[in-house]
């Protein structure tokens, strides 16, 4: 088993981020943590880095594995609101990027 880490910068306060202690893997959110486990006879197992690709998840610019492909375009879009930018070319504004700003 690995052991927690105080003050896990990759896990910070008051976020639904979250590090599975069997594994040691990093998650964006607590169901990206609940897909990449399953129950064996043995109990709760964590899928392998090739099971949880095959099921659709991803990993992030920042490490953190997430639900789908989906997850990592709404994090895009989500950051680039935030600082302002607008839309990006081909995430779903039309491939002529006349979306609007």
């Amino acid at each position: 088993m690995i052991d927690l880490i105080p003050n896990d910068p990759m896990t910070p306060p008051y976020t639904d981020r979250c590090r599975c202690t069997a594994c040691g893997e990093y998650f964006r959110s607590s169901s990206a943590f609940g897909r990449h486990r399953y129950s064996a006879k043995e109990g709760r197992r964590c899928l392998s880095v090739p099971q949880m690709l095959e099921k659709g998840m991803v990993k992030s610019d920042t490490g953190h594995w997430m639900a789908s492909r989906r997850d990592v375009k709404a994090v895009g879009r989500i950051r680039r609101e935030a600082i302002g930018t607008g839309s990006v070319q081909g995430e779903g504004d039309g491939a002529d990027g006349a979306g609007s700003p």
